[in-house]
């Protein structure tokens, strides 16, 4: 009797030894802990491409590692409303920037301080023309129309006008200095009542010419330059009654 129990208490612990030791078909002796994937931090497209530096576009930003509480800087300015759609995706609105235009860089930068940027997604565009305080720039009496362009070949732009109001100033014209100022004006003669003006090469020598249409004595001047600005004496030529405007190009081609 006393082997009889001693066998069946054998049996009950090998049995206990076997439940206790056994392993799960699937397992591989422990679970390792995979770390996590993590994204490289970038900025790959934004749209629109193009907004007014007024402020208060909304603007979708794509790439890859944006995390919640991630900041965004247009121009170097905080954008506004920013909101971290997911891992891929970031809305936010521009914020003002006035005067600057063209191309601006956008930083992206997580919570963890990682950052990305890009400088070639958006533009900005001016809210509006904006001019300085207007200058006065004298020409002759009662200017009739007045050119801008390159009289001395410098490279700046000069300003020429037809004046009807004082024949002694039919033409005057002004040397730039390419700052937006102008030299001392220089008066040419011409015919009465000098109503337009036009400027070209016309004899091929390099140099700009000089043409007037005078409303009063019903005829064209024209004044060949001797050099950068110079010019000869008038030459001129009849034309139809009371004529206002004159334009100068090669009509036949020749």
């Amino acid at each position: 009797m006393k082997v009889r129990n001693r066998l069946v208490w054998i049996s009950a612990a090998l049995l206990t030894a076997t439940l206790t030791t056994r392993c799960d078909p699937g397992s591989t002796g422990g679970d390792m802990q995979q770390p996590p994937v993590v994204e490289t931090l970038s900025v790959t497209d934004a749209l629109p491409k193009q907004m007014k530096n007024s402020g208060g576009t909304t603007i979708t930003l794509t790439g890859t590692g944006f995390q919640t509480g991630a900041t965004v800087t247009i121009a170097g300015v905080p954008a506004q409303d920013v909101t971290v759609i997911s891992s891929t995706t970031i809305q936010c609105k521009s914020p003002l920037k006035v005067a600057t235009c063209g191309q601006v860089p956008i930083v992206v930068t997580n919570p963890d301080g990682k950052s990305a940027d890009r400088a070639d997604l958006i533009s900005f565009l001016t809210n509006g023309l904006q001019y300085s305080v207007p200058t006065s720039v004298m020409m002759g009496t009662f200017p009739r129309q007045v050119l801008a362009v390159d009289m001395n070949k410098d490279g700046k732009v000069d300003l020429v006008s037809a004046n009807s109001g004082n024949a002694n100033q039919s033409v005057v014209f002004r040397i730039g200095g390419g700052d937006g100022t102008f030299m001392t004006a220089n008066a040419l003669t011409a015919g009465s009542s000098t109503y337009g003006v036009a400027v070209a090469d016309f004899n091929k020598d390099g140099n700009l010419d000089v043409a007037t249409v005078n409303s009063a004595s019903n005829d064209i001047s024209v004044r060949l330059a001797t050099g950068a600005a110079v010019f000869g004496t008038s030459t001129t030529y009849g034309s139809g009654a009371d004529p206002r405007a004159i334009a100068a190009g090669d009509v036949n081609g020749v």
